[in-house]
Formats: C-alpha cells, structure tokens, sequence
C-alpha cells in the first residue's frame, strides 16, 4: 500500500465517516498551478466484506491517466501521489471495487463531486450518498440571475428504511424538503418466498426519484446554497442520489472548496445585494436579504454588536424593525457606527413599530475606508440589514470577563 509523502495535509475532502459516497461519483480537483498533490480514497470496512479490490484513477486534464492506485480486498484506502504536470481539472474515477462506499481526501484547496447523471447514466445522479447515519450540510452554487432550479432525489433503493434532505437558502431557510422510503407493492413473488403480508411485497425496480422545483428570491443568486442530507430514525443502509438541474451540478462540503469544474474558477460570489428596497420590504411580497440578521420571528434582544464588510467603500443603511409588538407601541432603538480605522462616524436615536409596510429606522453610513465598520444598536427587541445587503456578523454583547452575550428572541420554531 502506497503512503504518500505529504499525507497528513488534507485541505480538502469529499464524504467522510458518516456520509459515504457508492459507485464511480466523478471526482473533480482543481490544479491551477500543475503542481504535484496527493490523494487518499478511503472505504467503510463491511465486516461481511462485501467489498472487491477497487482500482482508482487519477487522469490529467486532456484524460491521460496521471496515476493510479489499488484499494484490495482486505484494504481499508488507498493513498497516491500525483507528479506535477498540466496545469487544470483532474478527475478521480473509481473502477471496479462492488459494494464500495467510499469517500476521498486531497492535499490541493478545491474538490467536488459531480451530481449530474455521469458517466455510467444514472437515473437520478451519479452522485450517491450511502448510509447517511449523520447529518451532513453539502454546498452548491447558484450562480446570478437564476430564477429557478430543480433538487432530484430518489429514497429507498434498498429495503424499507427512510432517508431525506432539506434545501436551504443562503440566509438559511428551508425551502423545500424530501423525506420518504420505499414503496409498499402489490407484487408476489418475494411475498411467497418469504411469507410476508399480503400487499407488503418489496418491488423490483426502483422507486420513482422525486423533483422538487426550487424558485429563488431576489438578492439569493450569485451565492451559495446547501442541501442539509440526513438519514431517518430506522435502517439507513441505502443509497440517496440527489441531483442537480438549472446550475451547475457540484457539490462540496464547504463553500470554500467548491469550483466549476467547467471553467476551472471559483464562481463569482455576490459581496453586495442590491435587489432589496423599501417596495419589497411589505407583509405581503417581503423578500428578505440575504445575510439579514433575525427575521419577522427571531431577533435579539437588548444591545448587541454588528460587523459588516464592505470591501468596496460603499455607503450603506443599517436598519432595524420588529415584529408583533402591540400596534401602538413605539420601540426605541440608538446607532453608534465606526468605520474601519475605529474612528466613530455616526450617532444615532429613533424608534419603530409594528407596521404593514415594514416600519424599519436606519441609519445612513458615509464610505469611510474599505474595510470592516462596526454597528452598536441598543434596542430591547430587533432584528436588522443593511442596504445594501453585505456580508456581516452578529459579536454579541461584552460581558465584564470578556466573553460575548447573545440574547436571542425566538418567537416560532420551524
């Protein structure tokens, strides 16, 4: 068994421990500089070893093969150095290997799997996640302008046992979820060889995928999504496939690994959100931006700190509303705003209240510097964005011992 020389840098994966991959998923590994890395493919040991020797192949961006390695019989993974050569996409195949799950580790920054039918013509996806004992989150790109995609899952393809997933957008909401098993059937012949229950046979084929059609918001393209994939509470020993149609079909376990294998580039993010104004910002057609701080049920309470990053010197508001507070009641709010050199731009009082449109008070930030501005907002119950929306993060309240406290207003779970 080959150990490469640098084994221990592993700076990017592909599965792990709890979320196996089966088959030949479609490996993609970006190397723009050509040069040398390496690869390790691991497997679950089934203690029935059902496995068989897998060979895995790493191929050069013209198909050559670059290197190769064997994972036999009694193996648990295989480890290959790959020479520096051409510079762009390499592939990782596996051939062979039977009941194999699988999941794949490599020295290079950017790696994803491919779930578009592949190669082998997949009904569903080549893109296989087996035995998801343990929730997983799984990144894709949805690039600018897309109003619409579609999430194709099949459950159940072995046994009757439950797997799912759930579709969440970049601020974090569920938009669309697909839990199910497989199907009950009519059929006869594995209910006279095993004497089941009349109507309980197990059918022969596999279950029909299920499509769930995902339409976006404005300010929620140009950014990543996820898919949050899990097993259920019985038996998981069965395959998922989920595919991608719309966008470009890759997943990665974080947005940081995640490229195009198409162009070879990591997709362009969108920093700023400009879709969002005050027509849009109603009971009725709100459309939140994305990131936003709480929502119409969830916010802070009390006074807490705000980093935003504006990379790009712009002027922006800050604004805070609140959500079922008595009509008449008018909540007051106090803004105090530096920008990047720690110098103190903005002081700020007013207040909101519950109101169809949104009721929101802002204040108005000059472009003081690129860089990270700090927002202190002193509310008793809030949530907050800035317009335009820009990537920001909530530090909380500092206690007297130097920690932060968050106090945060839960008002519905879902």
């Amino acid at each position: 068994m080959n150990e490469p020389l640098d084994q221990c840098r592993v700076n990017s994966w592909i599965g792990d421990a709890g979320h196996y991959l089966r088959a030949d998923p479609g490996i993609f590994i970006n190397n723009p500089l050509g040069c040398a890395f390496a690869v390790t493919v691991r497997r679950f040991m089934w203690p029935t070893y059902w496995e068989e020797p897998a060979r895995i192949i790493v191929k050069r961006p013209d198909g050559g093969g670059a290197a190769q390695g064997l994972i036999d019989h009694n193996e648990d993974h295989t480890a290959i150095d790959v020479p520096a050569d051409t510079r762009g996409v390499y592939t990782v195949q596996v051939k062979d290997g039977a009941y194999s799950l699988l999941w794949f580790e490599c020295s290079l920054d950017q790696m994803v799997a491919g779930c578009d039918r592949g190669s082998a013509g997949d009904t569903v996806s080549a893109f296989r996640l087996h035995t998801a004992a343990l929730p997983r989150r799984w990144y894709f790109f949805v690039p600018q302008g897309v109003n619409d995609f579609q999430v194709v899952v099949r459950h159940g393809s072995a046994h009757r046992q439950d797997s799912g997933l759930m579709v969440m957008s970049p601020r974090g909401q569920r938009v669309a979820a697909s839990f199910a098993n497989r199907p009950r059937a009519t059929g006869s012949s594995l209910r006279q060889r095993h004497n089941l229950t009349p109507k309980w046979d197990f059918i022969s084929d596999e279950p029909q995928p299920q499509v769930l059609h995902i339409e976006t918001d404005p300010g929620s393209t140009g950014r990543f999504w996820s898919i949050w994939a899990c097993g259920g509470d019985g038996h998981w020993a069965s395959d998922m496939p989920i595919r991608l149609d719309g966008i470009p079909p890759y997943f990665a376990p974080t947005p940081r690994q995640w490229f195009n294998p198409q162009t070879g580039r990591p997709p362009q993010v969108s920093v700023y959100d400009h879709m969002i104004g005050p027509i849009q910002r109603t009971s009725e057609t709100i459309c939140p931006p994305a990131p936003i701080l709480g929502d119409t049920d969830t916010g802070m309470r009390g006074p807490h700190t705000v980093y935003l990053y504006n990379p790009e010197n712009r002027p922006f508001d800050f604004q805070t509303s609140g959500y079922l507070h008595p009509p008449d009641v008018r909540i007051p709010v106090k803004y105090k705003v530096a920008g990047p050199a720690g110098q103190t731009l903005v002081e700020k009082e007013g207040s909101f209240k519950h109101f169809n449109p949104i009721d929101a008070f802002g204040v108005s930030v000059p472009a003081s510097g690129a860089g990270v501005y700090r927002v202190e907002v002193d509310c008793p119950r809030w949530y907050g964005w800035s317009e335009p929306s820009m990537p920001m993060v909530l530090a909380g309240r500092r206690t007297n011992d130097g920690a932060s406290r968050f106090s945060v207003d839960v008002q519905r779970l879902g």
